[in-house]
């Protein structure tokens, strides 16, 4: 019985983990996807990768009290993102 607990706990947080959104797998479908060495196209890799980590930001803020005491409020994650 117990060790049908064990598992089930591990298995939840493997799942949970396996679910956090981690950026870098965002950021090679972009590089790989958006081919080019133009300005323009450096400025549209960099703005979506951008807006992914904004995302981020703002659901960590909800779930993260370490992510809320870095980004109190929205005026410094726009700080934090000039």
């Amino acid at each position: 019985m117990l060790g049908f607990f064990v598992a089930t706990v591990v298995d939840r947080w493997k799942t949970m983990f396996a679910n956090i959104g981690f950026i870098d797998n965002v950021a090679i479908y972009v590089s790989t996807t958006i081919i080019g060495v133009g300005d323009d196209l450096k400025v549209i890799r960099r703005n979506i990768i951008r807006y992914c980590c904004l995302t981020q930001v703002l659901v960590l803020r909800d779930i993260s009290m370490r992510v809320r005491k870095r980004f109190p409020n929205l005026e410094a994650v726009v700080e934090a993102g000039n």
